[in-house]
């Protein structure tokens, strides 16, 4: 009885024992199986370009509102994600501020005349704080050879400024205060009027270029800023990228990249841990993750504006916005003269 009972244990532990054998196996091909489809996933969605608003192909009115590729834009160029969600478009050639609601629907936000009774003209790029001051900065028009800021805020007369060779550029949230910095030449200042209310630009930081630049004759003015959430202001002169730290230091960055890495710079857009850094350049979006360098979408040889996956799509990015998960990135397309959207994960 003993060795039948024996008998008896030793075959229910080896059933027992394959049975475990089977069941870590399925458990595990399960884990592998699922990890599997979210790496597939992933891969498949990763790099997607997607056509948001607008259309190249038009005909007719270039200011037209709607929805999806009804949409007609004349020149997209500066925009900016709020935390609301709404995306502003300066819409240059058409000379007005457009505002892409999360539902799709472009609308456009007409603005009040200066004082003087001038237009706005040419906007180039757009910034809107929370208590609904709209902030704008102007390419060189018909009523002024030199960029224009612009600041109207809620229930008060627009506010105008120009400099002889004015050289303002760019628009770029502080995520600290409620308030854009953009660039003049060599500076980089906060967008607000100044204590006597005439001139525009506060807090100035100016930058020794014969420090940092290596060559600085070809260089006329920063063409980039973002200001990162460790504080650090990163920048560019279309060629080469620089940042400044909050104890007041400026350096050249990546100086490995060199000018083989970048051409024209029109845009810089950080990530919240500031470990990524994403660019504009020359049309491309290209990616920087801890000093090394992705071309993510561009231009392509047939150039017909086409939607797809990196770099089959044909892509020509001016103006960047990351969306608050960073799982997207939104860009204005001058030549596809449409919003679109990659996906970064």
């Amino acid at each position: 009885m003993k060795a039948k009972f024996a008998s008896l244990m030793l075959i229910t532990l080896l059933i027992e024992g394959i049975s475990c054998k089977k069941n870590d196996l399925n458990s595990d091909v399960e884990t592998y199986s699922n990890a599997s489809l979210k790496a597939a996933s992933a891969s498949a969605t990763r790099y997607v370009v997607s056509t948001i608003a607008g259309s190249p192909y038009q005909s007719g009115p270039t200011l037209v509102d709607g929805t999806g590729t009804n949409v007609r834009f004349l020149f997209p160029n500066g925009i900016q994600l709020s935390d609301d969600g709404n995306i502003y478009i300066a819409d240059g050639n058409d000379g007005v501020i457009r505002k892409l609601l999360p539902g799709g629907q472009v609308t456009t936000i007409r603005l009040p005349k200066a004082p003087d009774g001038e237009e706005m003209l040419a906007p180039a790029y757009v910034g809107v704080a929370k208590d609904g001051t709209i902030n704008v900065i102007t390419g060189n028009n018909l009523n002024s050879d030199y960029p224009e800021a612009w600041i109207f805020e809620p229930g008060k007369p627009a506010f105008v400024h120009t400099d002889f060779y004015a050289t303002y550029r760019t628009l770029a949230k502080d995520p600290y205060e409620d308030v854009f910095w953009f660039t003049e030449g060599f500076s980089a200042l906060k967008f607000k009027k100044s204590s006597s209310g005439f001139l525009i630009g506060t807090d100035q930081i100016s930058f020794n270029i014969d420090s940092i630049f290596s060559d600085p004759s070809p260089h006329s003015s920063f063409s980039a800023i973002a200001i990162g959430n460790n504080k650090v202001k990163y920048l560019s002169d279309g060629h080469y990228l620089y940042k400044y730290t909050p104890g007041g230091k400026s350096e050249r960055i990546f100086e490995e990249l060199g000018v083989e890495g970048f051409t024209t710079i029109t845009c810089i857009v950080s990530n919240k841990d500031c470990r990524t850094l994403y660019i504009a350049d020359a049309g491309y979006i290209r990616r920087i993750d801890d000093g090394k360098l992705t071309t993510i979408a561009g231009p392509s040889s047939v150039h017909d504006n086409r939607d797809g996956t990196g770099r089959q799509a044909d892509v020509h990015a001016r103006y960047l916005a990351l969306s608050k998960d960073e799982g997207s990135l939104y860009f204005s397309d001058s030549q596809a003269k449409a919003i679109r959207k990659i996906l970064l994960r």
